[in-house]
């Protein structure tokens, strides 16, 4: 399939602005929602076509005949690339292309106009349930990986759909939460890489989630639908939500959000009407939103092809996608790469029934799986398996420890253990967030029975999963690697790695804590009923681990190789004046010749700015770029650069002395504590600095405990928030109200009854996949009564509802009088 142009939603307003003046009014009020679950609405008569849409950030999830936005029902065959928690690995942002473009020719040949993807929300805690769907801890990094994505599916004609805009950061109470986040840490953190890509590549659509962000729902937030994501960036395309996200339509409208999805069989559209027939909301209010709507499927149907794809050749990209992603984290006594033929031992369940995708919306019906098992087998023809534990559902204590016996003895009998571990979809998912960082429980007698029995220096681990793990048996075994959740060809990339076809060249996106109490979020997340608050401020992740120098099992851009590089000659093409210059750093690279594996070896640098006062750091180090460098063996050396606009954080601590330049650190490495090079520049500053709460300078004694330094730098987090934070611990109470959730009245006895019911309808409805019980269950749980009743699926009838609510306040009568609807 050719590169086509991809044609702009502004390309059309002048027509839009034309058929808008035709339209009646309750054919605008029509356009303003869906027609379904994946289509718009159209009109016929004025030729504004209906536009599809279909899940997809890391493959295509086109559902051919059931509708649901949870990857319950069936879709289309469809390729499943790695997730973009292993993607971003890669730090290949043609690669990434690449995936983007596929996933687009796809789309365009089921028919489908805009794919639901990328996600870009930040990676706070490693306990979010949904880290597998998000790149990085890094705004840098998620900007750049996500618009090569957005580019690479746009070069098809197909649109795309950033998402979920904005400070969407867990899946617990994720509907109804309230962030609240100081301004420097939701522009520098939490808005950075929706910034990057908007302003970078435009995507079609971007897509507001679920939450509250200081006090307002997304859904409803002007603040970011208007005076951020349209004036301040310049952004001319479409905003939509996500599906259910809608509180209160009209509002929505008035804030910037042009399409409500799904359709809810017009329930919010007969509201709009009605405010407006009544006088509250006046006609000219949709017009914005209208004249968007329409260019918006205008310009779909301009960019929509007839064509097909190749899934073979698809499936060979998601190998290679795998393959350049997967992560060498640990090769002592170089035991790997494996030797042809040898005598190797595989254990572990997910050898034959690897996790390679994440659950929920993004679930994708592959067109086939490379199984590990299998792709081993070619190079090992005469190996050993037993699965040691079991996938997929409680198993007797004399059965687990039969299979520990299995594992055992056959592990005693070989040269080479490879020992494939991780997390199921029972741990971690859309919909609710993991509770630790733990490995499950038989997955870790596994692995104690085995260092008790056999030399950890014959064991290699394989990790797979969405999001750190904590690995209390890391420095007794030889070899570790990690393909998070790595796509349908995850099996072959595997193989071919460990055996050393493939060199692994994959760098980690995010810091590995070796323990969830060190992550800067722990005891603020996930928040009480009500809020959540980000005390830690722009201090998340590498930002906190690095400044406030607390261990870590990897830093951000950790990665070994079965080759070595060397760097040389760095200098700074020019040295910066003045914030606001760019910075250029070159060097010269080589790989080092290596019996390993003489073959292509790829390595990533990074670029890293740090605010000083002499040795004093005054703010946090942050990432600036990075670059991909691929070597071939015996090439001459690369010259390489790295650039970027030189402004860090003005959020610091208070400086000693008062001085006319700032002092800024430049650093390139190739991974955070692998630092080559670094230089201090002093320049002039563009914009006043605004100094930490004085209670955050403990945070910067190294001397003292991580969890402790945290609980007394945060206390002063409202100076920094600018305003009284809620009192009392989030807790709902009388009167309750639409807004509240099942969890939230679990206490009375109506709520009590509600939660049974909603127990009971999760199980049946997750029959055929038991593991996806708990995002079912947390889907209704945590649900608001208002988003119930208008899911438009008879879930919950808006006069129930309000009867419910009635209930609950203890006016039966009023509530026996809406359910009847009298």
């Amino acid at each position: 399939m050719e590169e086509s142009v991809f044609h702009e939603i502004k390309e059309f307003v002048p027509r839009a602005k034309e058929l808008v003046k035709e339209l009646t009014l309750e054919e605008k009020v029509s356009l303003l929602s869906g027609k379904d679950t994946w289509h718009t609405q159209e009109i016929d008569r004025l030729g504004i076509p209906s536009v599809m849409v279909s899940d997809g950030p890391h493959g295509l999830r086109k559902q051919a005949e059931s509708s649901d936005n949870l990857g319950i029902g069936s879709s289309v065959p469809a390729v499943c690339f790695p997730t973009a928690s292993a993607l971003a690995c890669s730090f290949d942002e043609e690669l990434a292309g690449e995936v983007g473009r596929a996933i687009g020719e796809a789309a365009q040949a089921e028919g489908v106009s805009v794919d639901l993807g990328p996600g870009i929300c930040h990676k706070r805690s490693p306990l979010c349930g949904r880290n597998f769907e998000y790149f990085s801890e890094d705004p840098v990094i998620s900007g750049r990986m996500a618009s090569a994505m957005i580019r690479g599916i746009q070069s098809s004609g197909c649109g795309t759909s950033l998402k979920h805009f904005a400070a969407n950061n867990q899946e617990k109470r994720r509907m109804s939460v309230d962030a609240l986040v100081d301004d420097t840490a939701l522009r520098e953190i939490y808005l950075k890489a929706f910034e990057i890509a908007v302003k970078e590549v435009k995507p079609m659509t971007v897509m507001c989630s679920y939450n509250r962000l200081n006090g307002l729902y997304n859904s409803e937030n002007p603040y970011l639908l208007k005076d951020i994501l349209r004036r301040e960036w310049g952004y001319e395309g479409l905003t939509i939500s996500d599906w259910g996200a809608v509180h209160v339509r009209s509002e929505g409208v008035r804030a910037g959000l042009d399409l409500e999805m799904p359709g809810n069989k017009g329930y919010n559209n007969r509201k709009v009407l009605e405010e407006i027939l009544s006088g509250r909301m006046q006609e000219a209010e949709l017009e914005e939103s209208l004249i968007r709507l329409i260019a918006f499927a205008l310009a779909c149907r301009e960019n929509q092809k007839t064509t097909s794809y190749d899934q073979e050749s698809q499936h060979a990209l998601a190998v290679r996608a795998a393959e350049g992603s997967l992560v060498l984290l640990k090769n002592e006594g170089q035991i790997l790469p494996f030797q042809r033929g040898e005598k190797l031992c595989v254990i572990g369940a997910f050898a034959e029934e690897v996790r390679y995708q994440g659950a929920g919306s993004s679930k994708i019906n592959p067109i086939r799986v490379d199984v590990p098992l299998q792709e081993l087998k070619g190079y090992a023809p005469e190996l050993s398996y037993a699965p040691g534990f079991a996938l997929g559902g409680r198993r007797s204590s004399g059965a687990e420890a039969e299979m520990i016996r299995e594992a055992v003895t056959l592990a005693k009998q070989a040269n080479r253990i490879l020992v494939i571990l991780g997390l199921t979809e029972g741990f971690e998912s859309e919909g609710f967030d993991r509770e630790n960082m733990k490995l499950p429980e038989d997955q870790l007698r596994l692995m104690e029975a085995l260092l008790a029995e056999v030399p950890g220096e014959r064991i290699v681990v394989h990790l797979v999963g969405g999001s750190p793990m904590e690995l209390p048996w890391f420095n007794r075994v030889a070899g570790v690697t990690l393909s998070y959740l790595g796509g349908e060809g995850v099996g072959k990339a595997m193989a071919r790695v460990l055996f050393g076809e493939v060199n692994p060249g994959g760098r980690l996106a995010e810091t590995w804590p070796l323990h969830v109490e060190d992550n800067p979020s722990y005891g603020l997340f996930p928040g009480n009923e009500t809020f959540v608050t980000y005390a830690e401020s722009v201090f998340t992740g590498y930002r906190y681990y690095h400044t406030a120098g607390i261990p870590v099992q990897f830093p951000l851009g950790y990665g070994l190789s079965y080759t070595g590089f060397g760097y040389e000659n760095f200098a700074l093409w020019e040295i910066p004046q003045k914030e606001g210059d760019t910075v250029t750093i070159t060097c010269t690279g080589e790989m080092m010749e290596s019996a390993l594996c003489p073959m292509e070896g790829k390595d990533t640098l990074f670029a890293f700015l740090t605010r000083k006062e002499g040795d004093r750091i005054l703010g946090t180090t942050e990432l600036k770029a990075f670059q991909k460098v691929s070597y071939k063996p015996g090439s001459l050396k690369k010259q390489i650069s790295l650039s970027f606009i030189l402004e860090g954080s003005h959020l610091i601590r208070r400086p000693l002395e008062e001085r006319s330049h700032l002092t800024y650190e430049i650093a390139v490495g190739r991974s955070l504590s692998q630092i080559l090079w670094k230089q201090d520049v002093q320049v002039e500053g563009n914009k006043e600095d605004q100094f930490l709460p004085k209670s955050y300078e403990v945070l910067f004694d190294v001397s003292r405990k991580g969890q402790d330094r945290r609980k007394e730098a945060f206390r002063d987090f409202e100076i920094l928030y600018g305003k009284a934070l809620p009192s009392g611990d989030g807790r709902k109470h009388r009167p309750f109200t639409p807004e509240c959730t099942i969890e939230t009245v679990q206490h009375t006895v109506v709520g009590k009854i509600l939660k049974l019911v909603i127990k009971i309808l999760a199980k049946q409805v997750s029959k055929a996949e038991p593991e996806q019980e708990g995002m079912i269950f947390a889907a209704m749980y945590e649900m608001p009564f208002f988003a119930l009743a208008a899911s438009g699926e008879g879930m919950l009838p808006e006069n129930v509802m309000l009867g419910i609510v009635d209930f609950l306040n203890n006016h039966p009568i009023l509530g026996i009088r809406k359910i009847l609807g009298s």
